[in-house]
């Protein structure tokens, strides 16, 4: 038996099926003043982050200042652009500008993909049946200083300002309806617009406007649902033979 040469003995066992790959070696050389750019550009990236809030255009900014002669949420309210904040003295915080839209119902995937979402209101109609109603409140905020301080910053609007309101607005004003009469397209807008009225004296003077409330779909249970519309049929029927009796009586005077 021959024996193999040394360099064979020395070189790794190869698995079957794989190769090895050589990466040839980048020496990567930079002068002294490369270094030093990337250096200034990273300290003034960082110096930009830590100086610098962006305002975007559909937001309010509302400055809070902890250090300081002026402590306290600031009432100036700054708008769309860069906006100078000392690290750990002062901090911005964004609220939104444009429309809002609350969604009340128990299918969210029939509502906007952008909404905040919450349960549908259930509503005890004047004749005693309950109702479970989908509607969509549009809002914004008209008053960011007074939303900031009367209710809080971040989405507190929502959980703490539109949302707790809602339901109880659009109980006291749809439950006047009686179980007919929320099939009545004329007396259903007149009672949301007494709902946007009630939620506006009281979120107005926390700085936010209602601007519509809008009834999308409403259900009764099935059972309720079944009689109401048997009723209406029986309606129906009614009126047709009313109407066809004075229509005979009409053709035989003539």
């Amino acid at each position: 038996m021959t024996d193999q040469p040394e360099n064979e003995a020395a070189e790794p066992k190869i698995p079957k099926g794989r190769k090895w790959i050589n990466i040839p070696k980048i020496d990567l050389k930079l002068s002294r003043g490369i270094k030093l750019a990337v250096v200034v550009v990273g300290l003034i990236v960082l110096a930009f982050n830590l100086f610098f809030v962006y305002v975007h255009p559909n937001e309010y900014g509302i400055k809070v200042v902890r250090l300081g002669v002026h402590r306290g949420v600031q009432k100036d309210v700054y708008t769309a652009g860069l906006n100078l904040v000392i690290p750990f003295m002062q901090q911005m915080h964004c609220l939104p500008r444009d429309i809002q839209v609350l969604e009340l119902t128990n299918y969210p995937g029939t509502a906007s993909a952008y909404a905040r979402k919450d349960r549908a209101a259930h509503i005890q109609t004047s004749d005693g049946f309950f109702v479970d109603v989908d509607v969509s409140i549009l809002y914004r905020i008209r008053d960011p200083y007074l939303v900031f301080t009367q209710i809080g910053p971040g989405s507190l609007f929502e959980d703490n300002g539109i949302i707790p309101k809602a339901e109880p607005a659009l109980k006291e004003t749809l439950g006047k309806l009686t179980t007919e009469d929320f099939y009545n397209s004329f007396l259903r807008v007149q009672k949301t617009r007494e709902a946007r009225d009630r939620l506006n004296e009281e979120l107005k003077p926390k700085g936010i406007q209602v601007e519509q409330v809008l009834v999308r779909y409403f259900r009764y249970s099935q059972e309720i649902q079944k009689n109401i519309e048997e009723k209406k049929l029986k309606d129906q029927l009614v009126f047709t033979n009313q109407a066809a009796a004075r229509a005979a009586t009409e053709e035989a005077q003539l």
